[in-house]
Parts: structure tokens; C-alpha cells; sequence
């Protein structure tokens, strides 16, 4: 370093025998270098380079500014900076001063300062082999690659030139302004112009590094309803193709995915519909030539065409996701003429099935697949691979199929969404939906029970007891019930009145009811609602402390004698635990929280909670009236 300190003299000792060079004369630079030099000399490395990249715009060849900058950067530690100025520096040097100042500099930048550790790391990063530092890259995402290659000019090098890295492409959705006259959608707005004309550069530009290698592309708005981009998409080969898009183009890129014969998952999102998605004609896969999906995931689309070539693409699915808002699901003959694909489709690839995802209250109201006819089947329906549910087991057709060995249709089933509701068609009753759940109880870890007006408290209680391993339980209203509470009622009649979330948590809490009932989900760890008006907290704050004493190897009643004396400390009296205690709580879907109560449920679990959330709940809140009968009144 002293070295250094001695060469960086010498030079400013020299000034009278250097010629000026072509440029910015050296006095429009000096504030600039000499902030350089205080910072380097602070150690403040980002703001020295801040004010050399400055000084070095201002005089690109002189000769005196660039030695000057050199030893700014060899004091950073950057030797192979210092020596690029430097070799700039050599081609306009003047005089024979100069030049042997400039050799000492360069003989000082070759030499490694052990005490440096900017030029250890640097120099070890520089010994790694090219191989070598593309493995690392192929870890990285997109953006963390962006990130790696603007370290140096070394690394992007590399990383431009190795097509592999670009596999995956990802243009994010940005929201368009839209002007639709008589049907056709044009881009109203400069700036929406500017946006695709950006994204569009974006995207030939990540294809051009990819070349071939390009495998998995998602797209956003508006790039993805432009038909340049279209035209891109048609001339790669992809394996996973993710599009949202103006719901008038979900057809159009439907014929542009079923060309890439190596596609294996497909996802389109449509945005920005007028009508619903189930009153459009379907979406039809004419002259399909890809190989049999694995993923197919369409939102806000009308459902499929069922054909063979239809059939054929579904029949190796291992995860299906389907969502439609409500709107349609009041006229009969729309179900009649969207369920039944889903269905066929569900039951075409039950064999590979692993997921199934369907959402949006057009699937989940109570009389969608009330009236579909029964699809054609060659054997009992079974899904042996099928480990996440989230769909209406009329859907599956599985509520009418009589005295079967459920368990062994699917033996894997570990997270379930169930609509609880009480059937009500003419002799209908819940034992199809209680022997399902006893079938699948021993595998099922996580459950979503989806409550209507039609469900019973009875039902409900049902469904926990014979869930013994569950460890998350979450609960969405999706039906507002009434709250009302008679005094001094009996618990049969408590347990026919619907649910809420105030009685849910009663059914939970060991004794609450009995002293000798059965412990529901013994090994609930994670409870979450959703939509929920009538827990205001202190339901919840004595469920916590109960779970707390029962963790703790207390019994039932042992624990209700401690919290009444609002100590939850007390001598156990049995070997093992009976419950295990809660690490999570969601509340965030309570509208009415009391939250003085929160410091007491976060001594013990997680709470997710808090009033922004809280009015957000609020002013999410539904009408009065549900779905099913506003569209019943407003199609009367």
C-alpha cells in the first residue's frame, strides 16, 4: 500500500511534463476525482465508483485523469480495472514521463495486495472455470441470473452466450387500457403501445439468447394479445406454456399451444370478460398435434370441447385446475353444457390424476352438477394417484356410488376441500358424504370444509370425529348464516342449526358440550377462517389455553378446572398428551376480532391477524342475499 501511496505522488509530481490530451481539460474532472479519492480513502467503495464512472465520462482520453483513476482503483482493490484504464492511458500518453509512471502503475496492479480482500475475492472469482460458473448459473431464476451476469463483463459474456441458462422466460403481466368498439379489442393508449413495443423487444431478446433451449415461457398483459407475439410462440418448441390474456384470445392461443408437439403443461388466464366465461362457445382443439398434457389449468375460460382429440390430450393428466366466477350457474341448461366436460375430463385422466383444483362459485354453488346426466363409465371410478382434492364430489360422481370400499378409490388422498351441505333432493341424505370422509380419514392431513347455509352443525362434528390425524383445518363461509343464539338451548338443538364460526370453535374445544365427548382433531396444529363474522375472540382464546393444558399431559377436566382459575399451570395427571397445542391461528378472515385478546393467543401460537386485514374482511363482505338466489331472481 505505501507503494501505492509512492506511485500515486510521483504522478501528481510530474504534472508539468505531461501534455494535455484531446478532452475535457483536467480542471472540469478534479472535483470529481477528488471525491474519488476521499471515498476510496473512507472506504466508501460504491460512492468512489460513483464519482470515477463520472470523471472517466468527462475525459475519456486524458492521459492524466485516467493514472489518476487508476490508482482510485487500485486502492478499491479492482486490479483489472485499474489495468484497462491503464492500457487507455498508454495510447495517449505524450510523453516518456508519462509512460514510465504508467509501467510502475501497471507493475504495482499485477502485483495481488494479500491484505486486500476485494482483489482475493475478485481474482478467486476470475479462476473459476467457465463450466464451472454456468453450474452455478443453472440454480439461479431469471432475475437472480440478470443480477449474476451484471457483475462483471466476464459473466455476461458467459452468460449471454449460453442458451441453456435462457430455458425460462418470463414476461409479467401489466394491467392495458382497453377500448372495445363492436368487438374488437385495440390498444387505446400510447403508453399501451410503448408497453408491448418494451415487452416484445424483452421477449425477442431472451429468445435470441435461449435459441433452442428455450423450454417453459409465461406471458403477461398486453404482450400476450399482440400477434407479433403469437408469431414468436410459433416458432419454438416449448414444454410449459403460462399465458393471461384478453378473454377474446383464450381460443386463439388454445390453437397455438396444441401446434408445439413437446408441450406438456398448458395455462391460460383470461382477463377483462363482459359475459360468462359459460355462455361462449367451448374452447375446441382442432388438428391437435401436441402429445397427451400433464398440466392443464384454465381460469376464467369456457371449459373444453369434449371429442377424441380432447380425450386423447386430458387422458395423462396429473393435475387439472378449473375456475369460473359466478353468474351462469343458474341456468340449467349451461350446467348441463359446461359440467359435463369437467366431469368427463376428471374421469378420462383418473388413473394419472395427482391434483384437482376447481374453483369459483359457479363450480362450488349447491346445484351445479345437481342435474347432470351420468357420464359413460367402463368400470368403477378410481384414483389412485390423486393426493389434493378441491372439487365437488358430485363432480366426481362419487356421492352415488353404493356400498364400495371407498378408501381403495383414493388410497393417497391427503388434502381435501369439501362443500358441506345437506343435499337436498328427494330422499337425498349425508351418508354418501360421511362414508367418504370415514374412507379417506387415516391419509387426510389437510382439510377445507366450504359451509353453506344447508350445513348442519351435526354434520360438521361428524366429519371432524372420524378425521383423527388432521393437522390443518381451514373453514370459508360461503353462504352468510344467521347468528342468532337462543338462550338456554339444548344441544340437540344447538347441533341442528347451521354453522358458525363462534360454534365451530366450541365443537373444538374439548368440554365444551360434555366433559366425556371424544377430543375432535387431536392433532390440529393450523386452524384458519375465512369470511367469519361471529368469533369475536374470547371462543378462541379458551380453545388455546384448553389445547395448551392438554399438550401439557393434563385431562379434560384438569384443564377446565385450571382455566377457571385463569391459570393454565397445573400438576399432570396423565402419561401421554391428548391434544397437541396450535402453532398457527389465521384470523385475518374474523371481521369482529376483539383485539385486546390477541397478546394472550400470541404467548402461545403464530396469529395471523390485523385491522388492515380486519376492514379489508369487511368491505369484502357479501350481500345478504347469496349467489344462488340473486341469479334465480335476476333469470326469473
Amino acid at each position: 500500500m505505501e507503494d501505492r501511496l509512492q506511485w500515486k505522488a510521483q504522478a501528481k509530481s510530474v504534472d508539468s511534463d505531461w501534455s494535455e490530451s484531446a478532452g475535457t481539460p483536467i480542471h472540469c474532472t478534479e472535483p470529481e476525482l477528488i471525491s474519488a479519492e476521499n471515498c476510496a480513502c473512507r472506504g466508501e467503495v460504491r460512492e468512489s465508483l460513483h464519482h470515477l464512472r463520472a470523471a472517466l465520462r468527462q475525459a475519456p482520453r486524458n492521459a492524466k485523469l485516467l493514472v489518476r483513476a487508476a490508482n482510485v482503483f487500485l486502492q478499491l482493490g479492482y486490479n483489472e480495472k485499474a489495468l484497462r484504464v491503464l492500457r487507455s492511458a498508454e495510447r495517449c500518453a505524450s510523453s516518456h514521463a508519462l509512460q514510465v509512471v504508467i509501467e510502475q502503475v501497471k507493475f504495482n496492479a499485477r502485483q495481488p495486495d494479500v491484505g486486500n480482500s476485494a482483489w482475493c475475492t475478485d481474482s478467486a472469482l476470475t479462476r473459476f472455470p467457465v463450466e464451472t460458473m454456468l453450474r452455478v448459473f443453472a440454480y439461479l431464476d431469471l432475475p437472480s441470473l440478470h443480477a449474476a451476469i451484471g457483475v462483471c463483463q466476464k459473466w455476461r459474456k458467459w452468460g449471454c452466450a449460453h442458451g441453456p441458462l435462457w430455458h425460462t422466460i418470463r414476461i409479467g403481466r401489466d394491467t392495458p387500457s382497453h377500448s372495445h368498439d363492436r368487438g374488437r379489442d385495440t390498444l387505446s393508449h400510447s403508453h399501451d403501445k410503448e408497453r408491448v413495443k418494451r415487452q416484445l423487444a424483452l421477449l425477442s431478446l431472451y429468445l435470441r439468447r435461449g435459441k433452442q433451449y428455450v423450454r417453459h415461457v409465461t406471458l403477461g398483459t398486453p404482450v400476450a394479445d399482440s400477434e407479433a407475439c403469437r408469431r414468436h410462440m410459433k416458432s419454438v418448441s416449448l414444454h410449459s406454456l403460462s399465458v393471461t390474456c384478453y378473454y377474446t384470445y383464450a381460443q386463439t392461443w388454445v390453437d397455438v399451444a396444441i401446434k408445439m408437439s413437446t408441450l406438456c403443461a398448458l395455462t391460460i388466464n383470461t382477463t377483462g370478460a363482459k359475459t360468462h366465461p359459460w355462455l361462449a362457445p367451448p374452447l375446441r382443439l382442432d388438428h391437435c398435434q401436441c402429445r397427451p398434457l400433464k398440466l392443464l389449468a384454465l381460469h376464467g375460460t369456457p371449459p373444453l370441447h369434449i371429442d377424441p382429440p380432447t380425450l386423447r390430450l386430458c387422458v395423462r393428466l396429473e393435475h387439472f385446475s378449473y375456475s369460473a366466477p359466478t353468474c351462469a350457474a343458474a341456468l340449467r341448461e349451461v350446467r348441463r353444457r359446461c359440467a359435463v366436460p369437467i366431469q368427463t375430463i376428471v374421469h378420462a385422466a383418473q388413473d394419472t390424476l395427482q391434483e384437482l383444483l376447481l374453483d369459483g362459485d359457479a363450480i362450488w354453488g349447491v346445484d351445479t352438477f345437481l342435474e347432470t346426466p351420468s357420464i359413460p363409465q367402463f368400470g368403477q371410478a378410481r384414483f389412485p394417484h390423486l393426493h389434493r382434492l378441491q372439487a365437488p364430489l358430485k363432480c366426481m360422481v362419487l356421492h352415488a356410488l353404493p356400498d364400495v370400499a371407498l378408501s381403495t378409490l383414493m388410497p393417497n388422498l391427503h388434502t381435501l376441500s369439501l362443500q358441506v351441505s345437506l343435499p337436498r333432493t328427494p330422499g337425498g341424505t349425508s351418508a354418501a358424504l360421511l362414508q367418504f370422509a370415514s374412507a379417506v380419514g387415516p391419509t387426510t392431513r389437510h382439510a377445507t370444509l366450504r359451509i353453506t347455509r344447508d350445513s348442519s352443525t351435526w354434520l360438521v362434528k361428524a366429519l371432524l370425529q372420524v378425521w383423527t390425524q388432521l393437522t390443518s383445518l381451514k373453514i370459508v363461509w360461503d353462504d352468510p348464516v344467521s347468528m342468532e343464539t337462543p338462550m338456554l338451548e339444548s344441544v340437540h338443538d344447538t347441533m341442528q342449526r347451521p354453522l358458525t364460526g363462534a360454534l365451530l370453535v366450541r365443537i373444538l374445544t374439548p368440554g365444551a358440550f360434555d366433559p366425556h365427548d371424544t377430543i375432535l382433531c387431536p392433532a390440529l396444529e393450523s386452524l384458519q377462517f375465512g369470511n367469519e363474522a361471529s368469533i369475536r375472540g374470547r371462543e378462541i382464546a379458551e380453545l388455546v389455553a384448553i389445547r395448551v393444558m392438554l399438550a401439557q399431559c393434563c385431562s379434560v377436566a384438569t384443564a377446565r378446572d385450571a382455566l377457571q382459575r385463569k391459570k393454565l399451570a397445573s400438576e399432570p395427571d396423565l402419561q401421554w398428551p391428548l391434544a397437541t397445542r396450535f402453532t398457527t391461528l389465521d384470523l385475518s378472515g374474523c371481521r369482529e376480532l376483539q383485539p385486546d385478546l390477541l397478546p394472550f393467543l400470541k404467548q402461545h401460537c403464530h396469529v395471523v391477524w390485523s385491522a388492515e386485514l380486519a376492514e379489508q374482511a369487511r368491505h369484502a363482505l357479501r350481500p345478504s342475499v347469496s349467489a344462488r338466489d340473486r341469479l334465480s331472481t335476476h333469470y326469473r
